[in-house]
C-alpha cells in the first residue's frame, strides 16, 4: 500500500523540479542571460531558411530566377507596411 504513495510522492516532487526549472529559465530571459525564442523569432528563421532555400534553388535552376525576385520583391512590400508609411490615401471619387 506504500507503493502508490510513493510514486505519487516522486510525481509531486518531479512537477515541483520541473516548475521550478521553468521559472529559472524564464527570470534569466527576463535579465537577458538567455534567449528564449518566441514565434516572431521562430517565423524570421523560417523567412531567412525560406529564402537561403530559394537562392540555393537559384543557383541549380537559373530559369526560376524570377521567383525569387517575386518573393524578395513582397518581402520588401510588407516590410514598408508593417514600418507605417502614414495615414492611406483618401479615396478619390467625384467631388461635390
Amino acid at each position: 500500500m506504500e507503493l502508490p504513495y510513493a510514486m505519487l510522492g516522486m510525481a509531486v516532487l518531479v512537477l515541483l523540479l520541473l516548475k521550478g526549472v521553468n521559472q529559472l529559465l524564464l527570470w534569466m530571459d527576463a535579465k537577458d542571460w538567455i534567449l528564449i525564442p518566441n514565434k516572431e523569432a521562430v517565423r524570421n528563421y523560417d523567412a531567412r531558411l525560406a529564402n537561403f532555400l530559394l537562392q540555393a534553388q537559384q543557383l541549380a535552376e537559373p530559369a526560376k530566377r524570377h521567383v525569387v525576385q517575386e518573393k524578395q520583391a513582397q518581402e520588401l512590400k510588407r516590410a514598408e507596411d508593417e514600418e507605417g508609411a502614414g495615414p492611406p490615401p483618401e479615396p478619390e471619387g467625384p467631388r461635390r
